[in-house]
């Protein structure tokens, strides 16, 4: 639900219960950071590597790096990335002779055990 997501200055969606598509989500984020970077107290390096103590590189450009002074905090985003379990192998044991299936590999079970 809409509800559940987004910044308390800007609603998304209907709110409530109202589901957002994906192109809804992606430009109302992009609406939040234009928003914050209008406020000239945010600084946005899209596609970068952070290295530590205020430099980070490109993804896109190694040659690209970049210095800058952080005068209040640096936020660390990267606690947000997620860990889809059907995207890798498990991290756990899988005895021998065991059948295991990941939860979406479940629609292509052509026969019964």
């Amino acid at each position: 639900p809409a509800a559940t997501y987004g910044v308390n200055s800007r609603p998304l969606g209907q709110g409530g219960a109202d589901l957002a598509s994906k192109s809804q989500i992606l430009a109302y984020y992009e609406l939040v950071m234009n928003d914050l970077l209008a406020t000239g107290r945010v600084s946005y390096y899209p596609l970068s590597e952070y290295l530590g103590e205020g430099r980070f590189v490109s993804l896109l450009d190694t040659e690209l790096s970049y210095e800058v002074k952080v005068k209040k905090k640096t936020v660390d985003a990267t606690c947000l990335n997620t860990d889809v379990p059907s995207t890798r192998p498990p991290q756990y044991g899988v005895g021998d002779g065991v059948n295991l299936i990941p939860i979406n590999g479940l629609a292509n079970i052509k026969k019964p055990w």
